[in-house]
């Protein structure tokens, strides 16, 4: 009779939730009807299976969870460009974060590396044994895949929001260089005797992303060290301060 049961499949209706609508819902958020879960495509009718499979749906998202958290962790550090933090927020705001970030990486249990972490660890993190089973009861088949299912949801979700946490952490302030004039030309105390331009925001708060004049490299300077020019106190041409005009020698 455990034989029929597991080998007895029915199709889900398009009506049944997502797997992330699932997890939010918890108990309450499966069809289950006559002791069959249309969600995993498993009966649920000895005393206990019930909890017992909502039990390891929970235990996988948690895992998840932990691991997102930890893998989004890195995708920005200290050493992020100021656009790639916000590529990052942009990203997850426009509902293209796993397109623009993610892109073609591996899943979380792929088993791509010797190291990696794996669906058999899974199995026995939430209680399982290897293959996926539970001393015999009726855990294994089709719940399975709502337990693959979940530990992914959950380590995507977290793996998200923990990258746009990190990224907004790191952006640096740009109140004081949003308070330069964009169009004037400014003196230096990194660069003595040269005219430079503002060319963004810098990297790290209260800095600046300058050019001088007559040249295209670019350079970060600390706010601070600006000092703003009038259009007599340098030469438009080669950014040499104190005259107002090249001067060329044969």
């Amino acid at each position: 009779m455990d034989t029929d049961r597991k080998e007895h499949k029915v199709e889900p209706d398009s009506k049944w939730p997502t797997a992330a609508e699932r997890l939010a819902k918890d108990a309450d958020g499966h069809e289950i009807h006559d002791g069959f879960c249309y969600t995993h495509q498993v009966w649920l009718t000895r005393p206990g299976e019930l909890e017992a499979h909502l039990g390891l749906l929970t235990k996988a998202a948690e895992i998840g969870a932990e691991h997102g958290t930890s893998a989004g962790s890195w995708v920005v550090d200290g050493s992020s460009a100021r656009e790639a933090l916000l590529d990052v927020i942009e990203a997850s705001a426009s509902g293209e974060f796993f397109d623009r970030v993610v892109g073609e990486a591996s899943g979380p249990l792929s088993g791509e590396y010797a190291d990696s972490y794996s669906i058999p660890q899974l199995f026995l993190d939430v209680g399982l044994t290897e293959d996926g089973l539970d001393g015999g009861t009726n855990l294994g088949g089709g719940a399975n895949d709502g337990l693959l299912e979940a530990y992914e949801s959950a380590y995507w979700a977290a793996f998200e929001a923990e990258a746009v946490r990190s990224a907004t952490a790191m952006l640096p302030d740009t109140a004081a260089y949003d308070a330069l004039d964009q169009d004037t030309a400014y003196a230096t105390t990194v660069f003595p005797g040269v005219a430079v331009r503002l060319d963004g925001p810098g990297h790290a708060t209260n800095t600046a992303s300058v050019v001088m004049v007559g040249d295209a490299a670019r350079h970060t300077v600390g706010v601070e060290s600006l000092t703003a020019l009038g259009e007599g106190d340098y030469c438009t041409g080669c950014g040499q301060l104190g005259h107002t005009e090249a001067r060329w020698t044969e």
